[in-house]
C-alpha cells in the first residue's frame, strides 16, 4: 500500500454536495472550502481529508508540502467537440461581416465544411491534430474531457472518431468521456431524403456503438437548421433502449420543442438555451437535468447569453 499525504496546502476546495453529487441554485455559490486540513491519497484514490493534528499517527508515508497553495478537484468540461479537423476561418470574417450562423449552415458552410475536413483525414492525421488539443485542455487543470463525434456524418466516420476518441482516453491519465452526436446535422447526401438518415442512426450506428461500448452519451442538435423534436425523440428512445445516456443541444436559435422532448427522457443535460423561454425556466429547474451553459459561444458567435441567473435563481441545477 503507497500512502501520500498533501500536506498542509493553505486551502481545500471540497465542492461537498453532501451526499448529492450535484449542486443547485444558491448551493452552487458554495465551495465549502476547508482551511487546517491535509488530503491522504492511498494507491492514487483520496483517502481522507484529516486536520493537521492528526498527520503525526501517519508514518512511512510521502508527503508533498503544498503550503501556501490551493488544493481543489480537477476540473470537468463536459461539452466539447475536441475532435475535427480543418478550419473556419473563412466563417469567422463572414461573421464579422454581420453574416449569422444559421445562413453559414444553410450555405453548406458550419458543421458541413468540418465534416467535409474529417473525412478527408484518417486516423493518424486525427490523432495528431487532436492530440495537442487534449493537451491544452490538461494543462488548464481538466481532469474530466467529454468529447463528441458528430463531424463524420456517416457510419464509417462516426465510428472513426469515437474509436478516436476512446483511444485518447487510453493514453492519457484524465478521463475522457465519448459522446455519440451522429444526429449533428444531415449531411450533404441525405439532405433530400432525411428519414433514411435517421434509419441509419437507429438501425446501425447506435446497435453498433452500444454493442462494442463506444459512447456514454448520445447527443443530439435540435434546431431548424438540423433535427426537429419528433426526429430527436426518436433517435433518444432507441439510444436510451441500447444503454446510452442522453443529452441534448436545444434552444440555441429557436424554441422548437426540443426541450420538453429531452425532459421527457431525463436526459442527463440540456445543452445551450440560450433562447430559454421564460415559461420553461421553473419546468427545467424542478427537474433532474443540468442546464449546461455555453456563454463562450454566446460571446464568439456575438449573440445573446443564456439566463444564466434566472436558472439559479428558480434552484436549476447549472454547469
Amino acid at each position: 500500500m503507497m500512502l501520500k499525504i498533501l500536506l498542509n496546502p493553505s486551502q481545500v476546495v471540497t465542492v461537498d454536495t453532501d451526499g448529492k453529487n450535484y449542486k443547485r441554485g444558491s448551493a452552487l455559490g458554495e465551495i465549502s472550502l476547508l482551511t487546517g486540513y491535509s488530503v491522504v491519497i492511498e494507491n492514487d484514490l483520496i483517502k481522507d481529508i484529516i486536520p493537521e493534528s492528526s498527520i503525526k499517527r501517519y508514518s512511512d508515508v510521502h508527503f508533498i508540502d503544498l503550503r501556501d497553495k490551493t488544493l481543489l478537484p480537477g476540473l470537468v468540461e463536459s461539452h466539447t467537440h475536441t475532435a475535427f479537423a480543418g478550419s473556419r476561418a473563412d466563417e469567422f470574417r463572414m461573421r464579422l461581416a454581420g453574416v449569422h450562423y444559421e445562413e453559414i449552415a444553410s450555405k453548406g458552410g458550419g458543421i458541413l465544411s468540418t465534416v467535409k475536413a474529417v473525412r478527408e483525414s484518417n486516423f493518424e492525421e486525427l490523432f495528431n491534430i487532436v492530440s495537442p488539443r487534449i493537451q491544452y485542455f490538461i494543462s488548464q487543470g481538466i481532469t474530466t474531457l467529454e468529447i463528441k463525434s458528430g463531424y463524420g456524418l456517416d457510419f464509417e466516420n462516426e465510428i472513426k472518431l469515437l474509436h478516436l476518441i476512446n483511444y485518447l482516453n487510453e493514453i492519457y491519465e484524465i478521463d475522457i468521456i465519448p459522446t455519440f452526436l451522429g444526429a449533428h446535422t444531415y449531411p450533404t447526401e441525405y439532405r433530400d431524403h432525411p428519414e433514411d438518415y435517421i434509419r441509419l442512426i437507429t438501425d446501425k450506428m447506435i446497435p453498433h456503438i452500444a454493442k462494442n461500448k463506444l459512447a456514454v452519451f448520445c447527443d443530439a442538435f435540435c434546431e431548424k437548421t438540423a433535427f426537429g423534436a419528433e426526429e430527436v425523440g426518436r433517435i433518444f428512445d432507441k439510444a436510451s433502449e441500447s444503454g446510452l445516456l442522453l443529452k441534448l443541444h436545444t434552444e440555441q436559435f429557436n424554441n422548437i420543442g426540443g426541450l420538453d422532448a429531452a425532459l421527457k427522457r431525463n436526459a442527463v443535460s440540456v445543452d445551450h438555451l440560450e433562447v430559454l423561454a421564460e415559461a420553461d425556466i421553473k419546468k427545467l429547474a424542478k427537474s433532474g437535468t443540468v442546464a449546461t451553459l455555453l456563454p463562450g459561444v454566446s460571446f464568439f458567435l456575438d449573440y445573446g447569453f443564456a439566463p444564466a441567473r434566472k436558472l439559479i435563481e428558480a434552484d436549476a441545477i447549472v454547469a
